[in-house]
């Protein structure tokens, strides 16, 4: 199997990348026109210089770059003289210092590509939700080269995934490591609230309340077992993918620090992991220390939003370290309930997650009072927002 692994923009990861592995790093800059998966505060900040000069450490490495262009939407402006006009300078810029393939969530934006930079390669991204053999096949007859398969619906429906490998020629590609809830339903509107906050036009890439990140946060510590019926693959499972003909696995997130990437990567890469499989998944505790967007740019945003102020001060006691041990060798065999086909879809009638959650995964009582206390408290306030 190989691997897509994300940049952090420090030049010590590539260093540490198992060449053998990994055959692509992905990232972006912070904001740009077309904006991605990630808000602009929580990811580090680069130059394009940097971007540049990082490019050119990959490849005489013998590693490939992706640049995320995976933004959901793009307000329209595609079909403006300025959009178009900034579309291309992306596209142009990225050509210029070497990029090989781009991500992209939107149909246009893979037409575009295709007839006027034909070098690039092109990815689609899981924002596109691909989860039907006709998306697949739609998405292929644009000429694209790899699908990022909808992982938050499919990860485990395997008769699924054997027929889109029948029935596509493209690579295909999962996300090994999110956690992202079963059936989802904010994952198109968390697409868009982190495209609109990693825009350059957009004056929420400033600074935004996740919320949907929050919520999912709250919705698997109340209910444990939908930690174990998110959409993680285990790096002992990976071979089993690889069976069915999956050509590649993504590891998210770029907003880690070197050691927890390399960390994910080492685990992923040999198949194997000791320990805590919470470890191996995104989360703040793991994020680098960068370099955050100038306060003073910030103030605008806040004097227009001045009711979100208050909340913001007190949901940051939210990014404590986490305190979950989530035993990686309890969940071996976990898989053969779904490769069996026994998984109804009824959770609440199954019960099957629900008692893998009581057998692998301890928390400490006391970070679990003090997460729920807050969001009781505190984070219910969101919704709706105080007038």
């Amino acid at each position: 199997m190989k691997f897509s692994v994300p940049t952090n923009w420090q030049d010590d990861l590539i260093e540490k990348m198992p060449k053998k592995d990994v055959v692509q790093l992905f990232g972006k800059l912070n904001n740009d026109f077309t904006g991605g998966g990630r808000l602009s505060v929580a990811v580090p900040f680069v130059r394009r210089r940097k971007v540049a000069a990082h490019i050119v450490q990959m490849h005489k490495c013998g590693l490939k770059f992706n640049y995320v262009i995976n933004g959901s939407c793009l307000n329209n402006f595609e079909w403006t003289r300025r959009g178009q006009k900034e579309i291309r300078k992306l596209l142009s810029w990225l050509v210029e210092i070497g990029t090989d393939s781009v991500t992209v969530t939107i149909p246009y934006l893979a037409e575009l590509i295709k007839k006027f930079y034909p070098s690039l390669r092109i990815d689609v991204s899981s924002f596109a939700e691909v989860d039907t053999v006709c998306r697949a096949k739609r998405w292929e007859d644009l000429g694209v080269d790899v699908i990022t398969l909808a992982s938050h619906k499919i990860n485990r429906d395997f008769d699924l995934l054997k027929a889109i490998r029948k029935n596509t020629i493209c690579g295909l590609q999962l996300i090994a490591n999110n956690w992202c809830l079963d059936g989802c339903i904010h994952f198109a509107y968390h697409a868009n609230l982190s495209t609109h906050a990693s825009q350059n036009l957009n004056n929420s890439r400033y600074l935004v309340l996740d919320k949907c990140r929050l919520l999912c946060d709250f919705l698997r510590l109340r209910s444990m077992e939908k930690i174990i019926s998110s959409s993680w693959i285990r790096p002992e499972d990976v071979a089993i993918y690889e069976e069915i003909g999956v050509d590649r696995i993504k590891l998210v997130d770029r907003q880690m620090a070197t050691e927890a990437i390399c960390n994910i990567v080492k685990a992923y890469t040999n198949g194997h992991y000791v320990g805590n499989f919470y470890d191996l998944l995104p989360g703040p505790s793991k994020n680098i220390n960068h370099r955050g967007l100038n306060i003073f740019k910030k103030i605008p945003f806040l004097i227009r939003n001045i009711n979100l102020l208050p909340m913001l001060f007190r949901i940051r006691k939210l990014a404590k370290p986490e305190k979950i041990f989530i035993d990686n060798q309890a969940l071996d065999g976990f898989l053969n309930f779904f490769l069996e086909g026994r998984c109804t879809g009824f959770c609440k009638e199954c019960g099957y997650c629900r008692r893998i959650a009581e057998k692998a995964i301890r928390i400490s009582p006391v970070y679990y009072k003090y997460f729920m206390d807050i969001y009781e408290k505190e984070f219910k306030d969101i919704v709706p927002l105080p007038m």
